[in-house]
């Protein structure tokens, strides 16, 4: 996939290469969405390009930040007052207790 994106062939992802890989599947609004996304969360070293370290550890790292989310799906599904803590009330409701 890198090597696919890496139009230019110099071994890193700049914006542009990025973006016009994605609006070959997503509207342009949401790729633009999609690609800013991706490059606040894989360019560490903030030099609007990726190079294949950050891919490589952004890549390794996918797995983790999906259960991330999916553990804040499930938290976000039993604070059912949205108070950012999971009370005794929301318990007894979650386990049919009275």
């Amino acid at each position: 996939m890198f090597a696919q994106l890496d139009l230019n062939k110099d071994g890193k992802l700049q914006y542009d290469e990025v973006l016009k890989g994605y609006t070959e599947y997503y509207s342009k609004d949401n790729a633009k969405a999609t690609v800013d996304r991706i490059f606040e969360l894989v360019d560490a070293d903030h030099s609007k390009e990726i190079d294949f370290s950050e891919f490589v550890t952004a890549t390794a790292n996918r797995k983790l930040l999906l259960k991330d989310e999916k553990l804040k799906q499930a938290f976000n599904y039993f604070d059912k007052d949205k108070s950012g803590a999971i009370g005794m009330d929301e318990i007894k409701q979650i386990l049919g207790g009275d």
